[in-house]
C-alpha cells in the first residue's frame, strides 16, 4: 500500500529527469524500506532517505534508528541509495542519531539537515526552541 502511494510521485520525478530524490521526514522502517523497494522498479534513480526522529535514537514511528539505516542498507540490493541520514527533526537530536549509527558510517555518507528549531504545543502554536514564537504561524 505505500509503495502503491509513492509510486506516481517518484514515476513522475524520475520521468521529468531529476538526477537525486530526496525522500525525506520519512517517518518509519517500513516506508523507507516500501520506497526501496519502489526504486528497484526504476534502476537508474538514485535517492537519499531522510528520517524524521523523535528523540536522539528513535525514528517518529518508535524504530530504532541504527536498525533502521541497517536495515535500508539490507534492502538496497541496487545500491540507489547515496545517503541515508535525518531531516525534520530537532537539531538537539542529530549528535546523538548520528553517533547511535556509527556502524554504518564507512558503509553510507550521512546527510543531515534538522528543522528550523520549531515544534508545534498542545495550543496549536509553533514554537521556537531559540525563545522566539516565528512570526505568521
Amino acid at each position: 500500500m505505500l509503495a502503491a502511494w509513492h509510486r506516481p510521485r517518484v514515476r513522475s520525478i524520475v520521468e521529468a529527469g531529476a538526477d537525486l530524490l530526496a525522500l525525506e521526514t520519512i517517518p518509519s522502517v517500513k516506508e523507507a524500506i516500501a520506497l526501496i523497494r519502489l526504486l528497484q522498479e526504476f534502476p537508474s534513480a538514485k535517492a537519499w532517505i531522510g528520517f524524521a526522529c523523535k528523540d536522539g535514537s528513535h525514528t517518529c514511528h518508535g524504530d530504532d534508528f541504527s536498525d533502521a539505516v541497517g536495515k535500508c542498507l539490507e534492502q538496497d540490493t541496487g545500491r540507489q541509495l547515496v545517503a541515508i541520514g535525518v531531516n525534520c527533526s530537532r537539531p538537539e537530536l542529530v549528535s546523538s542519531l548520528l553517533h547511535h549509527a556509527k556502524s554504518f558510517r564507512d558503509r553510507i555518507p550521512f546527510i543531515v539537515y534538522p528543522n528550523s528549531g520549531e515544534f508545534w504545543t498542545k495550543e496549536k502554536r509553533f514554537k521556537s526552541v531559540f525563545g522566539k514564537t516565528p512570526p505568521n504561524k
